[in-house]
């Protein structure tokens, strides 16, 4: 196969969302954050329901975000939980 003309490949994801506490009982900041996939963890309200959430820098708060604003590759290179994320966030702080 030859390509003709070379597609759009998308490297990250970012979109803006509103530090509102949803889904953690309120309480958000308000600030307005731009995310990318590195800023988000997963968590599991049932057993086979997964939802995506951020923790804002400025207040600490954790907002749920809607699981289909998240592109399917790059859902999948979301940390598995909280703990995995703070992990990664520590680590790169650290550089």
């Amino acid at each position: 196969m030859k390509i003709i003309k070379k597609g759009k490949f998308e490297k990250t994801w970012t979109k803006r969302y509103k530090c509102t506490g949803k889904g953690h009982g309120g309480g958000g900041c308000r600030a307005v954050l731009e995310l990318t996939s590195d800023d988000l963890f997963l968590d599991y309200e049932y057993a086979d329901s997964i939802t995506i959430h951020f923790e804002c820098p400025q207040c600490t708060s954790v907002t749920k975000i809607p699981t289909n604003d998240v592109p399917d590759k790059f859902r999948e290179m979301i940390p598995r939980d909280y703990k995995d994320w703070k992990h990664n966030q520590e680590r790169g702080a650290k550089k």
